[in-house]
């Protein structure tokens, strides 16, 4: 049988109106000019309750595929904007949390930069890697690089910059990692540390071995904490 919508009468059995709709098209989307299909020709998407305005759950009645695209645009921007004060929000709480961490960082790395300063070494202190960086720090006091908190100290021979063979990203990029862990792990860093690099020496007999699981990832094909 034949169903009254209101406005005019619908029948099912072909998906379409007997009479066309008392609205006038609206010149986009074009297919609007064809006034006798039901809802946009597509009704598992969409309903016409009143035969005069398509609902795909929110009136869409009068507007151009503009003005439809232009609210979607305006929701992403939005959503986006939401994602970054997320993150921003997280990345404070992180350094929150490894705040105890850092400051034992930075106090190894202002006592190791000036230790440089006295015996002629050129120590740099940047910002970067998601940390305060303690750069050309004396070999005999630093002969590699090494992360408290989101602090990171590197020795002479240890350039943020250089590529590392089996990552292939920058030592920076790997130290990042660690700064990452700390953010997560707070107070339980450095004792978490302590446990990781024991197990690599009882099990591997070597640090940044398999059993070294803090060392693991931050140093595997791609770096992660």
């Amino acid at each position: 049988g034949l169903n009254y919508m209101q406005q005019r009468y619908y029948d099912p059995n072909i998906g379409r109106f007997l009479s066309t709709d008392p609205v006038t098209a609206y010149e986009k989307p074009g297919q609007n000019f064809n006034r006798y299909w039901y809802a946009n020709n597509n009704p598992y998407k969409f309903t016409d309750p009143d035969g005069r305005c398509v609902m795909p759950g929110s009136d869409l009645c009068g507007k151009t595929i503009e003005t439809v695209q232009a609210q979607v645009s305006a929701s992403q921007a939005i959503q986006q904007e939401s994602e970054k004060i997320s993150n921003a929000v997280e990345g404070v709480a992180g350094k929150m949390n490894a705040a105890s961490t850092t400051a034992i960082g930075y106090s190894v790395g202002s006592s190791a930069a000036i230790a440089g300063f006295v015996t002629g070494t050129d120590v740099k202190i940047t910002f970067d890697n998601n940390a305060i960086q303690f750069e050309n720090v004396p070999d005999w006091i630093m002969p590699g690089a090494i992360t408290i908190g989101n602090a990171i100290i590197y020795g002479e021979s240890s350039d943020p910059t250089n590529v590392q063979l089996l990552s292939q990203e920058t030592l920076g990029k790997e130290e990042m990692q660690h700064t990452i862990q700390a953010e997560s792990l707070g107070p339980l860093y450095l004792p978490a540390h302590a446990v990781s690099k024991m197990s690599g020496y009882l099990i591997d007999g070597k640090d940044h071995g398999p059993a070294d699981f803090l060392e693991r990832n931050p140093h595997s094909r791609e770096p992660r904490p």
